[in-house]
């Protein structure tokens, strides 16, 4: 998506980044924020995504942890791997590969979408939880990453089986449909 393209009153921004070696996901809320430089408050006039990550708008809440989780299962990450560029240190270089896995347009009386939705947010609230002390913790983004896997590492299980389970019955209809083109 340009810069143009981006709809400034989207409520939720579902992020991921274009380059390394995981798939790593987010939500951004479009809020504006305010900011204060030098004892000057400025309000901010919302979210603008750029070239280094890759976003998905919607102004449900379900679905956009409904598309985090799947970007954050190790299901998506593991399927784009064989697709990515490889560098001196792996796959890298993610771009549009998730988009090429199909993935179902979020349905809200769908179970597993609204688990999928459900863990999305746990796992959220588990993370501001520890995050604050991680990074005070280690320096290494590795780490962190690494910590943030270990404390989530049951719901993340749970996540990966619904993906697993989500992609399945899609294979199974005969049809797969992109939530995003």
């Amino acid at each position: 998506m340009g810069l143009s393209r981006q709809n400034p009153k989207a409520k939720y921004r579902v992020v991921y980044n274009t380059s390394g070696t995981y798939l790593a996901s987010a939500i951004a809320e479009n809020k504006k924020p305010t900011v204060e430089v030098d004892g000057t408050k400025f309000q901010l006039n919302g979210i603008l995504i750029d070239c280094t990550l890759y976003s998905y708008e919607t102004s449900s809440k379900d679905e956009a942890f409904y598309i985090a989780s799947i970007l954050n299962s190790s299901i998506l990450d593991e399927a784009i791997k064989p697709a990515q560029a490889r560098g001196l240190f792996g796959p890298r270089h993610i771009h549009k590969k998730p988009f090429e896995i199909s993935i179902p347009k979020f349905n809200s009386q769908n179970s597993v979408h609204r688990e999928l939705s459900r863990l999305g947010k746990i796992c959220t609230s588990e993370v501001a939880k520890v995050l604050p002390d991680l990074a005070k913790q280690y320096d290494s983004i590795g780490w962190i990453r690494k910590k943030i896997n270990e404390t989530l590492k049951q719901h993340l299980d749970q996540i990966d089986d619904l993906v697993l389970k989500l992609f399945e019955a899609n294979a199974n209809k005969g049809t797969l449909t992109l939530f995003i083109s």
